[in-house]
């Protein structure tokens, strides 16, 4: 491996023997560890200012778009109300235009919390994962199961985040791609760890193929573990579902209070 050496050049004296200066210290620097610990802060910088990204496009849906949409279908409501007078035929197409403005309005607010979940701030991390799930059982009309141990209020924001963003990776990849209607999450808390598992028994897949063909999001989950100091394993075989579990160390701090 190479190395980078930073020698000591002393101590200094003088001619009488006066110690003039310390002696520095003999340090030795791996040049792939410096390599993988910038990569790992420029990995940093990017999830944050793409988390920043997703805040501002949430808010800008939920408090402009969302809010004229729901405008919109007040106004069509009341416009249904004000003419009796109207063609059964005008009534049903203004009353078809309320329902599609009404269901518009509602997937723009779950786009908003999918890119931003208030939940996992104000909530935590066990409230906020149960939502994701509902929110995606209805949505796609499939069954997802969550189970949870009671989870540590002290949980790291940065932790909570990085498997809030796996799970809803998993989860989405699994109901694209899977071809079953059934899911299983369980987030499970130990003394030094929280666990993550999202399992199905669909068509499966192989990891290393995957991650050519549709592996951005394999990727993204990988790296984002790799910044919490955390794992995350994929289980897959072709016809034998696939099992997805991620694992993050918590310090001592994150023992306390759980909920």
């Amino acid at each position: 491996m190479e190395q980078v050496f930073l020698w000591n050049i002393g101590p200094i004296s003088n001619e009488g023997g006066k110690r003039l200066s310390a002696p520095w210290s003999r340090l030795s620097i791996s040049r792939p560890e410096r390599r993988r610990k910038r990569l790992l802060r420029a990995g940093r910088r990017l999830i944050e200012a793409q988390e920043q990204e997703r805040t501002r496009i949430a808010r800008e849906l939920h408090d402009d778009l969302s809010q004229r949409l729901a405008l919109l279908t007040i106004e069509l409501e009341r416009l249904l109300e004000a003419s009796p007078d109207l063609s059964p035929e005008a009534r049903s197409r203004i009353g078809e235009l309320r329902n599609r403005s009404a269901e518009i309005a509602s997937d723009v607010q779950s786009l908003s919390h999918e890119l931003h979940s208030s939940k996992l701030e104000y909530l935590g991390m066990a409230p906020a994962m149960r939502s994701l799930c509902h929110e995606l059982s209805r949505q796609q009309r499939v069954e997802i199961v969550f189970s949870h141990d009671d989870i540590p209020s002290t949980v790291p924001k940065d932790i909570a985040l990085c498997l809030f963003r796996v799970l809803q990776e998993a989860l989405q990849n699994a109901v694209k791609h899977s071809g079953v209607t059934r899911f299983d999450v369980e987030l499970r808390y130990a003394s030094d760890a929280i666990n993550l598992s999202v399992r199905d028994s669909g068509s499966g897949f192989d990891p290393e193929d995957a991650l050519k063909t549709r592996g951005l999001g394999l990727i993204s989950m990988t790296e984002r573990m790799k910044l919490v100091g955390g794992r995350i394993s994929i289980d897959s075989q072709p016809q034998r579902g696939t099992a997805i579990r991620a694992s993050v160390p918590l310090g001592k701090g994150a023992t306390a209070n759980a909920r």
